[in-house]
């Protein structure tokens, strides 16, 4: 029930309540099969106030605790983009590359794939996979509505590889 009212007060925007429960919380002896919902409650108000680092902390306790294959995969994504906002590349990537690993929704496989041009390495490796990936993306029939983001994505890539030419060529295809 605690949880169910912080998650109100957070959607309601009442941080200060939010607050007080999530520390009432902290003395009450819950049920296992709470814990996913108050680590999840409590990333969503840290993001609310701000606050990354916390929120990082509990999207990682809850991970683990998520049943559900492509509910834990979206968690996955938003950790990964909380990484790169914190500089960290090479957690977003492994996040990243647990969610294509796990054959996720068809948006959620195309946003991973983008995201991961900008937090991957840019040795040959990466970039070989990478050119993979956007051919495959441009190939698709399902993201002619989204060439202009591939396209995008792929002038943000070789911008950061310092090939300016390629860069700009990319983004008039966009």
């Amino acid at each position: 029930g605690l949880i169910g009212l912080m998650r109100t007060f957070v959607a309601t925007n009442d941080l200060e309540n939010a607050r007080a429960v999530s520390d009432l919380l902290d003395k009450e002896a819950g049920l296992p099969a709470d814990a996913r919902e108050l680590f999840l409650t409590r990333a969503d108000y840290y993001l609310r106030i701000e606050q990354p680092k916390p929120a990082i902390a509990q999207l990682e306790k809850a991970i683990p605790l998520i049943e559900a294959k492509n509910e834990r995969s979206r968690t996955r994504y938003l950790l990964a983009q909380l990484y790169q906002e914190q500089g960290d590349n090479k957690k977003a990537v492994a996040e990243l590359d647990n969610i294509l690993a796990h054959n996720p929704p068809y948006e959620l496989d195309f946003f991973a794939k983008l995201l991961l041009a900008q937090v991957s390495g840019l040795d040959d490796q990466n970039k070989a996979r990478l050119d993979k990936y956007f051919a495959g993306l441009l190939k698709d029939l399902k993201n002619k509505d989204y060439q202009d983001k591939i396209y995008y994505e792929m002038a943000r890539l070789v911008y950061r590889q310092k090939n300016y030419l390629e860069a700009l060529a990319q983004l008039r295809k966009s």
